[in-house]
């Protein structure tokens, strides 16, 4: 039986792979520990230094490696994930210095079906 549920997600950029294995055990340990597990996928992040203006066309490309981290809650909790995923940003430059201070984190929330079955 399904259920309507809240995904959260946030993607941000790392200097390296190695950084970001750091980074999602923290917020892997962080979200499971709170709501029961997430997601961690490893990515290219594409982006244009002026992608945050409306415009026709974008300037210079920037490549980098991306991590994208995505939960689902059973009610909305998006003050309280806003917090946590701070938190754990705080936590792990404190502890690794893999994010640089004042460093931009991408953040949805969505309203999903989800549904588990098994095979």
């Amino acid at each position: 039986m399904g259920t309507n549920r809240e995904k959260y997600i946030i993607i941000f950029a790392l200097e390296s792979a190695q950084d970001g294995l750091f980074l999602a055990r923290i917020f892997g340990e962080s979200l499971t520990r709170k709501y029961g597990g997430c997601t961690i996928t490893n990515a290219n992040g594409y982006w244009a230094k002026d992608g945050e203006q409306d415009k026709e066309n974008y300037g210079e490309l920037m490549i980098e490696t991306a991590y994208k981290i995505e939960v689902v809650t059973m009610t909305d909790k998006e003050h309280e994930i806003k917090k946590l995923f701070k938190d754990a940003s705080i936590e792990a430059l404190k502890r690794f210095n893999v994010i640089t201070e004042n460093q931009w984190i991408h953040f949805e929330h969505t309203k999903v079906y989800c549904e588990h079955f098994q095979i």
